[in-house]
Order: C-alpha cells, then structure tokens, then sequence
C-alpha cells in the first residue's frame, strides 16, 4: 500500500520458481478489497504484463498501469508509430479452463522524457507523458523497501517453504513495526531498529531487568 510516498506491505504469498504471476496477484488483490472500500491504482512491474491478470483489473473496474516489456509483433509497432505520446488499444488472448480469453487494454507509448521508451498496459487517460510516468514510478519506493527487509532476513538452511514464509513475513512486521516507530520516537536506521528489539527480546528472554539510574 502506498500512502503519502511510505509504502506499506500488507501481505505476500509464497510462489513457486516458474509459477505464473497472475493467480496470486488475483488473490492477493481480492483480499485487498476486504480491506479498503476501493483501490485507487494498481502498479505494477513488467513482470505482472499477462492477459489473465489485466482481464481481472478490467472486470472488476481497477484503475492500473503496468510497465510493458518491448517485444516483437504489434508493441514494436506501438513504438515506431509514436513521435511523444500514443494510444492504441491492444487484444491479448489466455487460456483458461479449456476456453480462450480475449482481454483488450491499452497501450500508452511516451517518448522524448528519456533516452527509451515507456511502454504501459493501463486503462487510464492521462493528457499528457508525465503523468503516466509519475504515477508508474510511485512504486519504486517498493524496491527500495526490499532491500531494506533483508536487513531482516532471518537466515535458515530448511528447505520447508512454509518455514521460509513464516519467516519472511515476520520481517515484513518488522518492517512495519518500524515504519509506526519512528512516527512516535524520531527516525531511526531500519538496521538500529533491529538491533534494539534483539537486544530487547535479549534481556526479556534473560529475565535482565534495567534499573533506572
């Protein structure tokens, strides 16, 4: 969850190596919408660009964008067509209990901000490039926020993936836990944090007892 600029993690699910993006996202996005009355943008990387989710975000009227990988075929074509900024509604296709599925979106184009292309799948329209890339780069934050878990990365040799994600997820609160900390007691490096709950814990386990001085 991104809010004023501090995403915020709310859940994760386990995914095998080679396992498609779209299920879990589905099922992660449906619980979401337990949570909060309505969502107002999904983000997403170029990993998540697959008919199947886009076809969900479309049915249930979830505004997206999502980053596009260029390939061959119509999205090259997308590019060589644009000089700024363009538009083109694009057909995908997925299988899916025995039935094929015929997902549209559209493809949004932006050239001449950077030295490449931004190509997103999205069903917003924007005027102009910038805003497209403003509200895509929102989740950047996200990748930043990883980097800062595995600080937290409790480190173990099982090969249980239910033991994995348990501790995975207790780094998650961590991260969390942190985040309300230091609304409360002042900034505070991520790292420090940690140090100072297992000092905590330490002395808890201990039976330590500090007295004041």
């Amino acid at each position: 969850m991104i809010t004023k600029g501090k995403p915020l993690p709310l859940m994760a699910l386990p995914v095998r190596v080679g396992e498609g993006v779209a299920r879990p996202t589905i099922e992660l996005l449906d619980y979401v919408q337990t949570l909060f009355k309505t969502v107002r943008l999904a983000t997403f990387d170029r990993g998540f660009y697959c008919a199947e989710l886009i076809d969900y975000l479309e049915a249930k009227h979830i505004r997206y964008i999502i980053l596009v990988p260029e390939k061959k075929g119509s999205i090259s074509e997308h590019v060589a067509q644009t000089i700024e900024l363009g538009k083109f509604r694009h057909e995908m296709e997925y299988t899916k209990d025995k039935s094929t599925w015929r997902p549209t979106t559209t493809i949004v184009v932006c050239k001449g901000i950077d030295d490449f292309a931004w190509i997103f799948a999205t069903n917003i329209n924007f005027r102009g490039r910038v805003e497209y890339i403003w509200w895509y780069k929102r989740r950047w934050q996200i990748e930043t926020n990883f980097r800062v878990e595995d600080e937290a990365r409790i480190k173990s040799k099982s090969t249980n993936h239910i033991i994995r994600y348990f501790y995975f997820l207790i780094s998650l609160l961590f991260h969390v836990l942190w985040i309300v900390d230091k609304h409360i007691n002042g900034n505070m490096q991520f790292k420090k944090y940690l140090d100072r709950i297992e000092s905590l814990l330490f002395r808890d386990y201990m039976k330590i007892d500090i007295l004041p001085t």
